[in-house]
């Protein structure tokens, strides 16, 4: 496969060295926005799975949704989901991919328990947010407002900003608490975080298992 400017960009992130500082105290860059039940096989199809570049595995992360995603990230950005994400398949090379994009926290309603797990051991953040996704449904609909009311393209990309402080367990959506935005739902009125605790904690500021494993 021919190396691309993408792929170049993406080696220039220099992943690696990245997660080998282990947890930081705060991330914070571009969200990424995806709904509900992203499996694994729209992350990295099956196509890709014979890949043994990391950053060439990158360059197909969310294929099955949008094929621009590796062009669109850089060190520090967040994904944020709805349910179940990283469902499907329990294939590794899914948040390798994200990895190599730079991607050091996703932030979802739920996860795929197999996934979560792979994200501790690669040094990926999952943090689970009852309520982010209404969240992000009331930010996208008052930026789209806003973007016609100031005759803006239709299409053009809404940056949402994110950052995650894993000191003080808080994460901030443009920079507003995100437990200050209301949310209507029967069963709680604002947005409910679990971050990593205990041992898997450990094992993230360590960079993922190997760090981990090594520092033993």
């Amino acid at each position: 496969m021919e190396k691309n400017s993408t792929y170049n960009k993406l080696k220039s992130q220099k992943i690696e060295e990245l997660y080998a500082n282990g947890l930081p105290s705060k991330i914070s860059g571009k969200a990424h926005i995806f709904g509900d039940d992203v499996d694994t096989d729209a992350i990295i199809p099956g196509a890709y799975l014979r890949t043994t570049d990391l950053y060439e595995l990158a360059l197909h992360c969310m294929a099955g949704i949008d094929e621009d995603f590796p062009n669109k990230t850089a060190n520090g950005d967040v994904i944020i989901a709805g349910e179940n994400f990283g469902c499907g398949s329990s294939r590794e090379q899914a948040p390798v991919a994200i990895k190599y994009c730079g991607i050091q926290a996703i932030i979802a309603e739920s996860f795929a328990r197999i996934f979560y797990r792979n994200c501790i051991n690669l040094g990926i953040i999952p943090i689970e947010c009852k309520g982010i996704k209404k969240i992000m449904d009331t930010i996208t609909n008052l930026k789209k407002s806003k973007n016609e009311n100031e005759s803006q393209k239709e299409n053009s990309e809404m940056d949402i900003s994110v950052e995650v402080d894993f000191e003080n367990k808080k994460i901030y959506i443009n920079n507003k608490d995100i437990e200050e935005y209301p949310i209507k739902n029967e069963d709680f009125t604002k947005v409910t975080c679990i971050f990593p605790k205990g041992k898997t904690m450990d094992i993230l500021s360590k960079g993922g298992l190997v760090g981990y494993a090594k520092s033993q």
